[in-house]
């Protein structure tokens, strides 16, 4: 299939394919490339351009489609741009309908001549009203905006568009528009590039990326819960290139090659290079750190939002999901295991930092993206404890009837003194008792633990 990405009369004055790039600036809402060109022309190419005018594909959409037919087309990919639907950024705040009438033509007409429309939500182009309002992608409020945006097109397009495309080219707006500055909104670091007008190239790529990712995640699953009946597809678009070592017998090359994978390709692909990829982007960040206090960099589904059990935020939510599990599966559990092993995660996972999250002190370890090994192990116990009495509590309260147990797994060892003669060596014995076994365990020994 030959998909065309052009229109008649299309003057290319940066290095995008766009609705700003066609349609010009009539009839839609500012967006953040308009503020970008005007206030950057030298950024803009070499003939200093700007989406105000371009070649109105706006105004002769149909004279574009008659050129489509001409070449043979049998597909054609553009993007809506969300300014021209939703001038105000926010839906709640009004839709403009001469817009959504325009698209819905554009797309009826390529439908009606055989042409396949694959649909672009988000090509770079964001309103400018949201990122006066709150600087875009580098605050969670932008997920639910474009939520609302992206269910607005499915309602009034997805009729005919079977193909969706959540975001264009993931990489470029994080590390062009908030780390070089080289792409609107032109955000970096003034030592990076003084003409900035903010930033912080160190942090705000990945703030970015997080937050384009969840956004992705949150209309692919609006659509695949709301919008399955219309028979489309939906994903994003990655840019892709590929990396070789500058020397394969030396192993830095080597390493650098793959490092430069993740960070291009890894970032945004959720592989079984998870793993590797967090450890890799930590010890990058510890080398490029900045004053900047929450690192975003694990993932969709992780604990990002509020660092897990380390806030008690994680009781309620670890309740809520019980909750779901009795009603769903307990008519035939009768077995249920709160939590595996309450000593590790408390002790690995912020303590040691070698299991994860991997947080704990960087004097223990330094590359532990962060943490306190002094403190964190014991709230994280603490969160843990309030989190298994609370399920507890909610079994025995609303599913008695289900005839189920429920508890922890202990993970279990024994302590014996160095030399049972030696009152130092039976005292450390009873403390390390009361640190692995008496920390989880409410016995009448739980004062004296305390008091250890």
């Amino acid at each position: 299939m030959r998909v065309v990405a052009v229109s008649s009369g299309f003057k290319r004055f940066v290095r995008l394919v766009l609705r700003l790039e066609i349609e010009g600036g009539v009839g839609r809402g500012l967006n953040v490339w308009d503020g970008f060109t005007h206030r950057y022309p030298n950024k803009s190419g070499s003939d200093h351009g700007n989406g105000d005018t371009t070649c109105d594909s706006y105004s002769y959409w149909e004279k574009d489609i008659e050129a489509l037919v001409e070449l043979n087309a049998t597909g054609y990919r553009f993007s809506i741009a969300w300014s021209r639907i939703i001038p105000r950024g926010k839906r709640s705040r009004g839709v403009n309908q001469e817009g959504v009438n325009y698209y819905r033509g554009l797309i009826n007409r390529l439908v009606e001549k055989g042409i396949t429309p694959f649909v672009t939500l988000f090509h770079w182009d964001l309103p400018q009203a949201l990122q006066d309002e709150y600087e875009g992608f580098l605050d969670p409020q932008i997920i639910n905006d474009f939520k609302d945006y992206a269910d607005l097109c499915f309602q009034e397009f997805g009729a005919n568009v079977t193909n969706w495309i959540t975001i264009n080219q993931l990489y470029t707006v994080p590390t062009r528009g908030y780390g070089f500055g080289s792409d609107a909104p032109g955000r970096c670091s003034r030592a990076l590039d003084p003409t900035c007008y903010a930033g912080n190239s160190s942090t705000e790529p990945y703030i970015v990326a997080h937050h384009q990712l969840l956004a992705h995640a949150t209309v692919v699953d609006l659509y695949r819960k709301n919008y399955k009946h219309q028979g489309g597809k939906i994903g994003p678009v990655m840019i892709t290139r590929w990396f070789l070592p500058y020397d394969n017998n030396d192993p830095e090359s080597k390493a650098a090659t793959e490092r430069m994978k993740e960070f291009f390709l890894g970032w945004y692909m959720f592989t079984p290079s998870e793993s590797n990829r967090v450890i890799i982007f930590k010890k990058s960040y510890q080398k490029h750190k900045s004053k900047y206090s929450k690192f975003y960099i694990r993932g969709v589904n992780q604990e990002d939002e509020y660092e897990g059990f380390l806030d008690p935020q994680i009781i309620n939510d670890f309740k809520d999901y019980a909750d779901l599990c009795f009603q769903e599966f307990g008519a035939n559990v009768t077995n249920w295991i709160t939590i595996n092993q309450l000593y590790t995660v408390p002790t690995r996972g912020y303590g040691f930092g070698s299991d994860a999250p991997g947080r704990c002190s960087r004097a223990l370890d330094p590359t532990c993206y962060a943490g306190n090994s002094s403190t964190e192990p014991y709230i994280v116990a603490h969160h843990q404890l309030l989190a298994h009495a609370t399920v507890v509590d909610l079994y025995r309260k609303n599913y008695k009837h289900q005839g189920g147990k429920i508890g922890p797994v202990m993970i279990t060892r024994w302590f014996l003194p160095y030399d049972n003669n030696d009152p130092e060596s039976k005292a450390a014995t009873e403390r390390m008792k009361e640190f692995f076994l008496g920390w989880y365990m409410f016995t009448p020994s739980l004062q004296r633990c305390v008091i250890i």
